[in-house]
């Protein structure tokens, strides 16, 4: 799935203020692309935007040049997997049957989940490493359970295109980890993926594409060896940082927060 953005707009108020303009960006098949930007910076009201949650107010966003105003609901449903930063559970369904509301949108209106429905969701569970909650209540769990059954739920969906907002914010270290390694494995399958950080290193880690957002302006987008550097990390944190390359078993860049 090839995904286009043109000259996106988005406003909550007519100062044009906490939303985002001028956004352009393409993403293909196995790409893996990250925003980084402050808090309120319009990360999260973009990627809703993208899912058709909110409606851009000037521009276009295309799925293989299918304007998604134009798309019926049930397809982007089907299409456009998304997990939220927060999720507030509003009745005590058990894990498995919050995994298995992924697959609503391939049912129809008075279908019931098939036997490959359950078995897609189970293998979602042991996939995100949760299995042993599977019969626990969703209400019940910790935050960063929750938003490992959340990602287990977006699986279940088996989405064309894929978008996390701040997908490890909940997360502890060895859960960030193992999150971003499925990251990195799902889009070797073809599956384009979108995601929202405030780690420079997750982008060193997983993403082929990189967007540092700044007052709803993309100030810089690339690669992320070109993108992620000392005076932009400054720029867009107002703190100083060193980069540094790492050789041995993990050959990549780190980024480490200068402090007195």
């Amino acid at each position: 799935m090839n995904l286009t953005v043109c000259d996106a707009s988005f406003h909550y108020d007519s100062t044009g203020n906490s939303g985002f303009k001028d956004v352009n960006f393409s993403l293909n098949d196995g790409q893996v692309m990250t925003i980084l930007g402050p808090n309120g910076c319009g990360k999260t009201t973009l990627l809703k935007c993208l899912n058709r949650l909110t409606e851009l107010h000037r521009g276009s966003i295309t799925l293989d040049d299918q304007d998604i105003s134009r798309l019926p609901r049930t397809l982007i449903a089907k299409s456009i997997g998304y997990v939220p930063q927060l999720h507030q559970p509003a009745f005590p369904f058990s894990v498995l049957d919050t995994v298995l509301v992924g697959r609503a949108p391939h049912l129809g209106l008075l279908e019931s989940p098939s036997q490959q429905d359950m078995e897609i969701a189970e293998q979602s569970l042991k996939t995100m490493g949760i299995y042993h909650l599977k019969d626990k209540s969703y209400t019940q769990i910790s935050g960063g359970e929750r938003q490992l059954v959340i990602f287990a739920r977006v699986l279940a969906q088996q989405p064309s295109l894929l978008l996390l907002d701040e997908p490890t914010s909940h997360l502890d270290f060895g859960n960030q980890i193992r999150l971003l390694h499925e990251v990195k494995k799902l889009a070797a399958t073809g599956l384009p993926i979108i995601m929202t950080s405030h780690f420079p290193d997750h982008v060193f880690m997983v993403s082929d594409i990189v967007a540092i957002m700044k007052e709803g302006v993309f100030i810089d987008c690339g690669q992320p060896d070109e993108i992620i550097t000392e005076s932009n990390m400054q720029r867009v944190y107002g703190i100083p940082v060193n980069i540094h390359y790492v050789d041995g078993p993990v050959k990549r860049k780190i980024c480490i927060p200068v402090t007195e």
